[in-house]
């Protein structure tokens, strides 16, 4: 049958013996990660154990990305090792799971998906990834003072982690597959900028959860249980970060959990609705991760792109022909308009000691949380000139410590970057402007998410009851 043929490939390509009777897959996974094992130690190098993967699962039906995800989960040491082991007695569930995914996502295609190319990827988040590179590169350059072009994975996954900012943590843990590595486990970082690039494009292209509303809604809702849903279904904004963070089923990026997180409205409790969190949430990912969808907005992007840069060359030609009198009135005026708005320093400088500083009584740079909220309601924070979006979400991105507490200068210089980034971003900056116009251009619309509380509902059935009661 498809099972047993589907071992003898496996074999095969493993170079194992054929003679089996009836091999699970667990046990076909540990008899090859034991052939590969010579000094029988139960370890093997990250390196050893991917290679091993994509030459076995790939009979499974299962695709490079599957196996990359399935390797995430397996417990990796900090030099690299993975004690295969347990790894195999969790696989054959993951695997399961994984063909599962795979083929539900393959019925929900129709016909030949759209190909999103490394051109929509740099008109959508070239920026964006550039930065991230540089960064990256940067550090990791540090840390090769003989400029070999290599460090340890160990140290690979340090700079990643102290990245919170432009990586999440499910970007984190597929780079840590997606970075190539030497022969003896060192990550070859000069690639990194084609690294980051592939992995957004293979994020889209391998969507299984993210364009799966039904499931993300699902995992969603389990993740605010384990926050602590209630009955009035009320959460402060930096739990649903805490839910976006863990969501790992799906690979989303940084910038896209910001964006969400400005979209979603507080009350005058500084409280969020579960709801619309979910609603919003649901939308916007599977909206921006659905391939004919990405591809329609590269490509209106693209043509503005065009568009713009013929206007510009339009504008040279007519200021030479009128002269340079007219065209430095007009530079003058767009100066002074400039002068009113502040820069991205000038903005961090008021917020630390204009809105900030001045309710910090102890002195310590950091606020209670709901001080913290309210400052950022205050008349002096509105001289930044934050739009609504980009206030919800430079709130909802604050890293409250176990005394309930936010580091204020530090969550500043981390986030005001962050969102003068955004504001040049011409995928998210419809979002953080509220700009529904574009929105609904591109496709847009937030989901009904009524359809699906009938079979999973968000509160669960004993909490439902309660709040039918009261």
């Amino acid at each position: 049958d498809v099972d047993r043929q589907r071992m003898r490939a496996a074999l095969e390509a493993a170079g194992l013996p054929l003679d089996f009777d009836d091999i699970t897959t667990g046990a076909l996974l540990m008899n090859v990660f034991e052939a590969s094992d010579e000094n029988s130690e139960g370890v093997l190098t990250h390196k050893e154990v991917a290679d091993l993967l994509q030459a076995t699962l790939g009979h499974f039906g299962l695709t490079e990305w599957d196996t990359r995800t399935l390797l995430t989960m397996a417990n990796e040491t900090d030099d690299g090792f993975i004690e295969y082991k347990p790894f195999t007695q969790a696989a054959p569930e993951l695997i399961e799971a994984a063909q599962k995914r795979r083929a539900l996502y393959n019925e929900r295609r129709d016909g030949v998906p759209a190909e999103v190319t490394p051109e929509a990827i740099t008109v959508t988040f070239g920026d964006e990834l550039a930065e991230t590179s540089r960064l990256m590169v940067e550090a990791c350059v540090h840390l090769d003072p003989n400029d070999t072009g290599a460090i340890r994975r160990d140290q690979f996954r340090r700079i990643l982690y102290n990245r919170h900012d432009r990586l999440s943590p499910q970007e984190i843990q597929m780079l840590l597959q997606y970075a190539p590595e030497d022969d003896i486990g060192n990550i070859q970082y000069t690639s990194l900028p084609e690294v980051l690039e592939q992995l957004r494009i293979d994020c889209i292209h391998n969507a299984l959860v993210e364009t799966d509303v039904k499931t993300l809604r699902t995992q969603l809702i389990l993740l605010l249980r384990r926050q602590g849903l209630t009955a009035d279904a009320q959460f402060s904004p930096y739990i649903l970060r805490n839910v976006l963070l863990a969501a790992d089923q799906i690979c989303i990026s940084r910038r896209l959990i910001f964006v969400i997180l400005g979209m979603v409205s507080c009350n005058h409790q500084r409280m969020c609705d579960a709801h619309e969190f979910i609603q919003v949430a649901c939308s916007v990912i599977a909206h921006l991760y659905d391939t004919e969808a990405f591809v329609k907005i590269a490509d209106r992007l693209t043509a503005e792109g065009e568009a713009a840069q013929k206007q510009r060359e339009l504008d040279e030609l007519n200021a030479m022909v009128q002269g340079m009198s007219k065209q430095r009135a007009a530079d003058d005026e767009e100066e002074e308009e400039e002068e009113s708005v502040m820069d991205r320093e000038q903005v961090e400088k008021h917020l630390i000691q204009y809105v900030f500083s001045l309710k910090d009584e102890k002195h310590r740079a950091t606020l209670e949380w709901t001080r913290f909220y309210d400052a950022m309601q205050s008349p002096e924070a509105q001289q930044v000139q934050f739009s609504e979006q980009e206030t919800r979400a430079f709130v909802a991105n604050a890293n409250v410590d176990e005394n309930g507490e936010v580091a204020y200068v530090e969550h500043v210089r981390t986030w005001v970057p962050i969102i003068f980034e955004l504001r040049k971003s011409a995928i998210y900056e419809p979002y953080m402007n509220g700009m529904a116009f574009d929105l609904e251009q591109d496709g847009l619309k937030l989901r009904d998410m009524v359809e699906f509380e009938g079979e999973f509902p968000l509160l669960p059935p004993e909490m439902r009851a309660t709040v039918t009661k009261d």
